[in-house]
């Protein structure tokens, strides 16, 4: 005759044992750019990217798609770039194409983090691609002078 208490502490065991094995296999993938997580959020750029490729953009453009908000904004080629704004894979900071250059004025950057929050490693993308300033270098270099003789 079976002895259920035995039965059912191996059975337990061997559940934990699942669980624990799945939960490990989930946080080593989270950390992996080749984890699912990554590749869906590299997919959904990548659409976004192919089905838009010919359609003419008139200024930057929100989408929240599966959960994600993405920012899509003219190349220095005239071309789209789309960027995630809040991936949550280990690769935190998305761009399609990754190859393509641009530049955004501190209005669209202020706009950007108003209607789309970008995580922190977006933010600091995006402002190292801010346009330079409009003044005149000459300029600049006399306000940086004084800056530095001012008490």
């Amino acid at each position: 005759m079976m002895n259920w208490k035995t039965t059912g502490q191996l059975l337990i065991t061997a559940v934990v044992s699942v669980l624990l094995t799945a939960l490990v296999w989930l946080w080593r993938d989270a950390d992996d750019i080749e984890s699912f997580t990554n590749k869906g959020e590299w997919s959904l750029l990548q659409g976004l990217s192919y089905n838009n490729r010919s359609t003419p953009l008139k200024g930057m453009e929100f989408l929240t798609l599966s959960g994600n908000t993405v920012v899509c904004l003219p190349g220095l080629d005239g071309q789209r770039v789309w960027i995630m704004l809040d991936a949550v894979g280990s690769t935190r900071y998305k761009q399609m194409p990754d190859d393509r250059n641009f530049t955004i004025t501190e209005q669209q950057l202020d706009e950007i983090r108003k209607r789309g929050k970008p995580i922190s490693t977006v933010e600091q993308v995006l402002t190292s691609h801010l346009e330079p300033s409009r003044m005149e270098p000459n300029k600049r270099l006399q306000e940086r002078r004084n800056a530095v003789h001012e008490p």
